[in-house]
């Protein structure tokens, strides 16, 4: 788990390298920038489960300690970075076949109640739900309601390639009126 301190110039808490964590090689300072860009990695990946963040990395800080201690003059967040990427490609590569294309999706209530040997594709449904970027929002909004879905793929017309996705967030900022925010009281930072 990550550690919580407070700041010593504002008092606010922060977030940093989990307790147990204790690397032999490399600075703390150099390990807590390793930590920040392997958590705004993971964001980006829309990951956004702190607890499942703070475990995952632990986990590659502890894997790019072990790489760091056998070659101390490597830099500590590149070597995270590298462990990141090993595991996200890992990922990717039960899920995606040798074109790069999604060969299944799961809905996370199979995730949640899979065991934790389970690859992600043995709870998966290959025949996937996917719209076209030549459909209109109100097709693209029924198909996720029709699957109750969050996230749909989008392919090419042929069925052969994978352009995008679309979320249910990117949905509702496309159909909902423009300033609807300030219509219902939220405030820039909300927006």
């Amino acid at each position: 788990m990550a550690a919580v301190s407070e700041e010593a110039a504002g008092g606010a808490p922060t977030v940093g390298l989990p307790e147990a964590f204790r690397p032999r090689t490399g600075t703390m300072d150099s390990w807590n920038a390793a930590y920040v860009r392997v958590e705004d990695y993971l964001r980006a990946h829309r990951i956004h489960n702190r607890l499942h963040q703070s475990r995952l990395i632990q986990k590659i800080l502890e894997r790019a300690a072990r790489r760091h201690a056998a070659h101390p003059a490597l830099d500590p967040t590149m070597v995270a970075a590298e462990e990141t990427e090993a595991l996200m490609d890992n990922w990717f590569s039960e899920v995606l076949d040798e074109k790069g294309q999604p060969i299944g999706a799961a809905s996370i209530a199979p995730l949640v109640r899979a065991r934790g040997s389970e690859l992600a594709l043995s709870v998966a449904q290959t025949q996937l739900a996917h719209v076209h970027p030549q459909w209109d929002l109100h097709r693209i909004a029924r198909k996720m309601s029709d699957f109750n879905l969050t996230v749909l793929p989008v392919l090419d017309a042929e069925h052969e390639t994978m352009i995008g996705v679309i979320t249910v967030d990117d949905l509702l900022e496309e159909l909902l009126p423009q300033g609807w925010r300030r219509e219902f009281g939220m405030s820039a930072v909300e927006e």
